[in-house]
C-alpha cells in the first residue's frame, strides 16, 4: 500500500498546485483579461478658457516675437506675420516702419527679453498692456556694420489692445505717455 500512496500524493500535490496557480492568475481561463479600473473623467467639465489677462500676455509676447522676426529678415517681411496679433492699422504701421529699415539696408540680430507683463483691463473690450523689454542683445546692423544705438537697454513697452471678433489684438503701440510701470 505504501507504494501506491506516493503517486497519489504527487497527483494531489499537482492538482493543488494547479488550483493555487489558477486562483492567483484569475481563474486560469486564458481568454479572460485582467481588467484594471479606468479613471473616469467628468464629462460635464469644460476645458478652462484662458483668462483675458493670460490671453493678452500671450498676444503681447507674440507681438514682440513677430517684431523681432520681422526685423531680423533681410527682405521686407509680409504684414501677415502679425495676423491674429495686431489690428490692420498696427500691421500697416509696423510694415511701413520695418520696410523703411530694410530699404535703407538695416537688419537686426539677436532678440529682446520681455519681462513681467502687466495688464490693465479697461472694460470688456479694451486693455492697456505693458512690460519692461530688454533690447540689450538686439543689435542693429547696416550693410554688415553694427549701428550703435544710444537708447538700447531696458525700457517700457506699452500697447493698447482691443477685443475684436477674432480675439484680443494689439490696436496701438508705443504709448509711452501711458506708462505706469518702472523698468
Amino acid at each position: 500500500m505504501m507504494k501506491n500512496s506516493a503517486p497519489r500524493f504527487r497527483l494531489l500535490a499537482l492538482i493543488a498546485s494547479i488550483a493555487l496557480l489558477s486562483a492567483c492568475s484569475g481563474g486560469g481561463d486564458e481568454s479572460e483579461e485582467l481588467v484594471l479600473p479606468v479613471p473616469t473623467v467628468d464629462e460635464t467639465a469644460e476645458p478652462e478658457e484662458p483668462t483675458a489677462e493670460a490671453e493678452l500676455e500671450r498676444v503681447f509676447r507674440s507681438y514682440w516675437a513677430a517684431i523681432v522676426e520681422m526685423e531680423g529678415e533681410s527682405e521686407i517681411p509680409a504684414p501677415s506675420m502679425l495676423d491674429g496679433i495686431a489690428t490692420d492699422d498696427v500691421k500697416e504701421l509696423e510694415f511701413n516702419r520695418i520696410g523703411n529699415l530694410k530699404e535703407s539696408g538695416h537688419v537686426r540680430e539677436g532678440g529682446v527679453d520681455v519681462g513681467e507683463v502687466t495688464v490693465t483691463l479697461e472694460g470688456e473690450n479694451e486693455a492697456l498692456v505693458q512690460a519692461c523689454v530688454d533690447s540689450t542683445n538686439w543689435d542693429l546692423f547696416r550693410e554688415g556694420e553694427k549701428v550703435e544705438l544710444g537708447n538700447q537697454g531696458i525700457g517700457p513697452s506699452v500697447v493698447r489692445a482691443e477685443n475684436a471678433s477674432e480675439g484680443w489684438l494689439i490696436a496701438q503701440v508705443r504709448l509711452f505717455d501711458e506708462v505706469t510701470i518702472s523698468c
